[in-house]
């Protein structure tokens, strides 16, 4: 999916904290730099109020409290798989997308073909990604459908 040509309508960003903590080796995320994502700079002040959300939701992981601060701070959407971080994130007012939106969000803009993105959802459904069955069934129905 990370290969598919985005257009600008699709900005992808994720904290910087990746570096300070670490991540960026522990999640091979230093591959992210060749994908045009958009590194947002967190200041000590942006750390603390995630700490306040870290308390406020502590189901959440930091990973996840990062990704929430950030949407809600800069006005971003979320695209996340998980229920807990989801249900945060509609406390929070944050609009929240799946895995499965953006993979249909390719094929409409043509970055992925309808059967790039059922190859997609097969895949991750072999691996076990916690796709809802029943969801990615739809999907893979849309897309199969011809015209």
């Amino acid at each position: 999916m990370l290969e598919a040509p985005l257009p600008g309508r699709f900005d992808l960003a994720v904290p910087d904290l990746l570096e300070v903590y670490g991540e960026r080796q522990k999640h091979d995320a230093r591959h992210l730099a060749k994908y045009d994502f958009t590194i947002i700079e967190l200041d000590d002040a942006d750390v603390e109020k995630t700490m306040d959300y870290l308390r406020r939701y502590p189901a959440l992981t930091l990973h996840d409290v990062w990704a929430l601060y950030l949407c809600v701070s800069r006005g971003h959407r979320l695209l996340t798989r998980s229920s807990q971080l989801a249900s945060a994130a509609a406390d929070a007012g944050v609009v929240t997308h799946s895995t499965l939106w953006l993979l249909d969000q390719l094929v409409v803009a043509a970055c992925l073909s309808p059967w790039e993105a059922v190859a997609a959802v097969r895949q991750m459904q072999a691996r076990g990604r916690g796709l809802s069955p029943a969801r990615c069934d739809r999907f893979i129905e849309k897309w199969d459908r011809p015209g």
